[in-house]
């Protein structure tokens, strides 16, 4: 069985332990938990045990999840805890224009996060599942079961276009993002690619309050 135990002693997130393969399930759990309000250890363990039987454990701590197992397992897991949550995958489906800064995807990301969390791909430091609480002017808070910290700047972040690492100390996959609301709490409608406007002026001009 993989470690169980809290990343900062008391509340969540979770932490993965020594399994750096582990990440995948740990984005499910610590994004379930979050939303969930869970304070009941014994129903976040639990969670825990029935994650990992849906997977190929041993598998999973060498290899780690990819794309669509983690969309599977997500799914899977709404289904699971009775849709007490909704997931939705790839928030952004046409390619990031060259242009773009991590700040303007974060405005963009922001717009359709609401009050849920998004598991988002990172492919540096390391290839890794984190989880987004939270968007600020300047920054994202990254909600991690290891190595993260909990406030990144933008400056920071780069984005991973066309396969290519960018320089920034971070690089996160930006069509690779998995969206976790409370039901009831479904954000604007995820725009499908060949809309006249793709780039809605509402979207780079986010305001925050």
């Amino acid at each position: 069985m993989t470690d169980f135990f809290r990343k900062y002693g008391e509340g969540p997130p979770y932490a993965q332990g020594y399994w750096s393969g582990d990440c995948g399930i740990y984005a499910i759990l610590n994004s379930c938990c979050f939303l969930m309000n869970y304070t009941d250890e014994n129903g976040a363990e639990n969670l825990h045990k029935w994650l990992i039987k849906q997977v190929n454990l041993n598998k999973v701590i060498s290899e780690g999840l990819d794309w669509d197992q983690l969309g599977k397992l997500a799914f899977k897991t709404v289904d699971h805890l009775e849709n007490v949550l909704t997931v939705k995958r790839e928030f952004i489906r046409y390619p990031i224009p060259d242009f773009w800064s991590s700040g303007d995807y974060f405005n963009l990301l922001y717009n359709h996060l609401g009050s849920g969390v998004a598991v988002i791909g990172l492919e540096k430091p390391e290839p890794h599942w984190s989880i987004i609480i939270d968007i600020g002017e300047d920054h994202v808070r990254f909600y991690d079961s290891t190595y993260l910290p909990e406030k990144v700047y933008f400056f920071d972040i780069g984005l991973v276009k066309d396969r290519k690492k960018p320089e920034e100390d971070y690089a996160i996959c930006p069509h690779q993002v998995l969206l976790f609301r409370r039901r009831g709490e479904d954000g604007p409608e995820i725009p499908e690619k060949g809309k006249k406007q793709l780039f809605p002026a509402e979207d780079r001009k986010a305001k925050r309050y």
